[in-house]
């Protein structure tokens, strides 16, 4: 079984970039191109004059564990929000962090909009039910969670459920910034809901 899957990931790798060269072309954006803007994991929010990328039915649809069919430096801005945390922590997301770092200009900017476990673990442990009580207004999946700690698991990707839409892993500022840093990036920032100082970057 181990072997008969082994010869289908070759045979399906060996689809892979004429599919990414048919969309492309499609799109009318050459291997090479340069000043790219690159939504990355944009589900049905697409941004106009962006590249909008995720798993079919996208508008460059691909799996974002195959790495990003540009040249390197081909991006100044690369935009991704909900979208890391489902991907296994550490290999996926570093390997998806240094894919963003090559294809990123010398001045390109990454923008990453994770959940911040951080605030999640301070609302369970204060009992903080007004943070909850919003959150499953926003997210209809956290009505369902028959209690906090199901709520917070689930988040943090530390809960049973499994998938590609789960949670893999909860990220904190530390965290993530480590990961940026590993990947060669030199200057980290945080940042809030709309505060990029880059008024490209401010589509969160």
């Amino acid at each position: 079984v181990l072997a008969a899957l082994d010869d289908l990931r070759s045979e399906l790798q060996r689809y892979r970039e004429p599919y990414l060269d048919q969309q492309l072309r499609a799109l009318g954006i050459a291997r090479d191109a340069r000043g790219l803007k690159l939504h990355v994991g944009a589900g049905p929010c697409v941004l106009p004059s962006w590249i909008n990328i995720d798993v079919h039915p996208a508008q460059l649809a691909m799996d974002l564990r195959w790495g990003l069919p540009f040249a390197d430096g081909a991006a100044d801005y690369i935009f991704l929000s909900h979208t890391l945390e489902h991907l296994y922590y550490p290999v996926e997301a570093q390997r998806a962090i240094k894919e963003f770092r090559r294809v990123l200009s010398g001045r390109g900017v990454l923008r990453i909009i994770v959940p911040d476990i951080e605030k999640c673990i301070r609302a369970y442990a204060e009992d903080d039910g007004e943070f909850f009580a919003s959150r499953a207004k926003t997210w209809e999946w956290s009505r369902y969670a028959p209690t906090r700690l199901a709520d917070f698991l689930l988040y943090a990707g530390a809960s049973p459920a499994f998938g590609f839409s789960s949670h893999k892993f909860g990220y904190d500022f530390e965290t993530l910034r480590h990961l940026l840093l590993n990947a060669g990036f030199r200057s980290v920032q945080r940042s809030s809901y709309m505060s990029s100082e880059h008024p490209e970057l401010k589509v969160d």
